[in-house]
């Protein structure tokens, strides 16, 4: 594997602007994701953009979903959920978030989800 994150190679000296680019391209190669965690303070922006925090027993990720794709987003606090979407690294500010496609509730969540909907729906 020739990159970055070579296990074993030489140290090398880069620029942060350069390190950071690397991480951006690197987090990028990755694709689109799938992945599952437990929704923690959910925010809903007046611009429509979604916010909340995936996290599991050993990890968290932000989540950003938006505007344009929040009615595929569905969020509750403390709920478990599957997001699809695609990793982004924040050069300005060094972080790593997931652009949510869609959000949706898995395991009991989504049974209740269910019920909830045609609840409402009636």
């Amino acid at each position: 594997m020739d990159g970055l994150f070579d296990a074993g190679a030489a140290v090398r000296r880069v620029s942060l602007v350069r390190l950071s680019a690397d991480i951006g391209r690197s987090v990028a190669g990755l694709g689109r994701v799938l992945t599952e965690g437990e929704v923690v303070k959910p925010t809903v922006r007046p611009s429509g953009i979604v916010y909340f925090t995936l996290r599991d027993r050993a990890a968290q990720l932000s989540v950003m979903c938006p505007a344009s794709r929040s009615r595929r987003c569905r969020v509750v606090h403390g709920e478990r959920v599957g997001v699809t979407g695609t990793l982004c690294w924040s050069v300005d500010r060094g972080q790593l978030s997931l652009s949510a496609e869609e959000v949706l509730p898995v395991g009991a969540g989504a049974i209740a989800a269910a019920v909830a909907e045609c609840r409402a729906r009636l």
